[in-house]
């Protein structure tokens, strides 16, 4: 039990990788009671994707959850964890849908804190005024104040999606404060967001500011990867060379080591590595990094700005002044992984 502990606490302090090796020192065979067996389980499993291997996250959810009774607290905490790592699996967003709406519909009232805790990703199934009310009615279930403000943060992204910058940002910042001085480590993806905000209003060297301090503190391979694709867009246009270089070589590395499967992941480095080669002229690479973006972007945020870079200047679902010039493809984070 001693060396369960030490593990969990070495997550919650973001030593994923520390964490994992001492929960494996464990032998799982030797643990007797339900509970002790979930929590060994549900941390190997976060850990575990917090360091990018959401596939083995998954297997170990789907093979601990057979032994939990259905209906309990345990299981549908896993079965939200679940829903939100499908989400980064290519098919099977059908699967993450119908665990969402199957809790969204039946347990606000016998499991409200993890209702609400799942309404964290509504705005993958809700559009913008229903997710802001849901988000709404799950803020006033929580007693957590670390929860309420990781429910600010995706009301903040809800907002973007309407057009609301000025609201959103409020909202970015509220939750960056708030889980700054609750959880250090985890106020990184909220500060990432208000840095996109500055960006967007071409304030590119607060929003460097602001995701250099992110960067320090992040301790999970996606925010890694986000934080540093932003300081690359802001390097860019600061004409800091040397920097967007070393943050352009570290992401096109990364896709052809890892591979990685998740749609968002190539779609966003892709299409921004992109413009950073059109702007430096290098159109070589340019065209290869859209031919590698291009199965990832249809029906998403991404695709108006690939056909906007492959010529169709014509192309332009949405109608915000935000979307008129391709400066950058700003990507968001939301607490999916916790």
């Amino acid at each position: 039990i001693q060396i369960l502990v030490i593990g969990i606490n070495s997550y919650e302090t973001g030593n994923f990788k520390l964490a994992i090796s001492q929960l494996l020192y464990l032998q799982p065979e030797i643990l007797k009671y339900r509970r002790v067996k979930y929590y060994y389980n549900y941390y190997l499993a976060k850990s575990y994707n917090n360091i990018g291997e959401v596939c083995k996250s998954i297997h170990i959810l789907e093979a601990i959850m057979q032994e939990m009774p259905a209906e309990s607290q345990e299981y549908l905490t896993i079965l939200n964890l679940l829903h939100m790592y499908y989400l980064e699996i290519p098919g099977k967003k059908d699967d993450a849908k119908k665990i969402f709406e199957n809790i969204f519909k039946n347990y606000r009232e016998s499991f409200p804190e993890i209702w609400a805790n799942t309404m964290r990703g509504c705005q993958n199934f809700k559009d913008g005024n229903d997710a802001l009310e849901i988000l709404d009615n799950a803020e006033e279930l929580l007693s957590d104040d670390l929860e309420k403000a990781f429910l600010v943060n995706t009301r903040g992204f809800v907002l973007v999606k309407l057009n609301q910058l000025q609201k959103a940002q409020g909202c970015f910042q509220t939750a960056s404060r708030k889980i700054k001085s609750l959880k250090r480590h985890e106020y990184t993806y909220a500060a990432n967001n208000l840095a996109i905000c500055q960006m967007l209003n071409n304030n590119y060297s607060v929003a460097r500011d602001i995701l250099l301090e992110a960067l320090f503190w992040n301790r999970t391979v996606y925010g890694q990867l986000v934080i540093q694709m932003h300081l690359m867009i802001c390097s860019l246009y600061l004409n800091y060379t040397d920097d967007m270089i070393y943050y352009y070589d570290i992401l096109k590395r990364y896709m052809i080591d890892n591979h990685p499967i998740d749609y968002t992941i190539n779609r966003k480095i892709y299409i921004n590595l992109a413009i950073v080669d059109r702007i430096r002229g290098n159109h070589i690479m340019e065209a290869a990094h859209l031919r590698n973006a291009e199965k990832y972007v249809k029906s998403t945020s991404t695709e108006w700005i690939y056909h906007i870079l492959q010529g169709d200047f014509e192309y332009n679902p949405f109608n915000s002044a935000q979307y008129q010039t391709p400066k950058f493809e700003p990507w968001f984070l939301i607490y999916a992984h916790d």
